[in-house]
């Protein structure tokens, strides 16, 4: 089961597939950060349709305030075009996989706490 996780910087997008544990698999080349919600759109496409495995779900992290529990972004930071956007409930209905999201500082909190030095 491979997880596609990409992470939305003022600077860059990178992103990789990782498994339900934790494990990376394979890192995918890091993109320029989009400067549209439509740019940003392409992007997430070209990521998704690109890889050659079966997917079993989507991880995004961004910058700013994001509803979890909606899948809502608010404040993105540098990325303002975010703001408002309904990542989960467009995303899930367009590659019909699960989709989070969540603020870029927590999914790096997360990632110590399971894989790092947060760990126990």
């Amino acid at each position: 089961m491979t997880i596609l996780a990409i992470d939305f910087g003022g600077t860059q997008v990178k992103s990789a597939l990782v498994s339900e544990e934790f494990a990376l698999e394979k890192s995918l080349p890091t993109r320029s950060s989009p400067q549209t919600l439509n740019q940003t759109l392409d992007v997430i496409d070209y990521l998704v349709t690109s890889v050659k495995v079966a997917l079993t779900g989507i991880a995004i992290s961004v910058p700013g305030t994001v509803d979890t529990d909606e899948g809502v972004i608010y404040h993105g930071g540098l990325l303002r075009f975010f703001h408002g956007f309904r990542i989960k409930d467009i995303l899930e209905a367009k590659y019909h996989l699960p989709v989070t999201a969540l603020n870029d500082g927590k999914a790096a909190a997360l990632g110590e706490l399971a894989m790092g030095h947060l760990q126990g």
